[in-house]
């Protein structure tokens, strides 16, 4: 049996109206909503939850307002207030055609397009506005590699493998550990 991947959606920040409205803050960049019919699991960590059926969601600004079942009035949907929410990663619906956990990139090896040269291994990533750099040591240093479609080519998670184009001078841009 596969086993579930559960992911932090944000915090709970507070309510709003009457009716049990959730503010749902500090969610990644490319979150864009929840499946219908999701479960949340709700809590201070993802070892102690509770379990909730999601109802409606709607952006109003940089934070999201969720709406649980029988989360009827301000009082009960304060009582979550500054508590995590978590998800299987299967009811999350992102913005990008392609996005990936850092948890996930975190120890993937990355290669030459032509798969022959090893360049390093994913130890960190940045989320810049423009776009996420990935940290690569590459045993000479760290590379800041970005992640654009015009360096990554293949991403596979399952086998721990990316391929990348070098466009000119980006290897001249290791920081050196010395």
């Amino acid at each position: 049996m596969k086993q579930e991947k559960i992911r932090l959606l944000g915090t709970i920040t507070g309510t709003k109206g009457l009716k049990g409205h959730l503010i749902l803050s500090d969610t990644a960049a490319d979150f864009k909503g929840i499946k219908k019919g999701s479960i949340l699991k709700i809590g201070f960590s993802v070892s102690f939850t509770n379990d909730f059926h999601f109802e409606e969601i709607k952006k109003e600004g940089n934070k999201f307002l969720i709406k649980l079942k029988n989360i009827n009035s301000k009082e009960v949907a304060s009582e979550l207030r500054e508590k995590a929410i978590f998800t299987n990663e299967k009811n999350i619906i992102t913005d990008k055609r392609e996005s990936y956990y850092i948890e996930s990139l975190i120890g993937c090896e990355i290669y030459e397009q032509s798969g022959k040269n090893k360049i390093g291994v994913i130890i960190d990533v940045l989320s810049l506005p423009a776009n996420d750099v990935w940290l690569v040591d590459t045993g000479k240093g760290e590379l800041p590699l970005p992640f654009i479609e015009d360096v990554v080519k293949n991403v596979d998670i399952e086998n721990k493998r990316i391929e990348i184009k070098l466009i000119e001078g980006l290897l001249d841009i290791i920081k050196s550990e010395k």
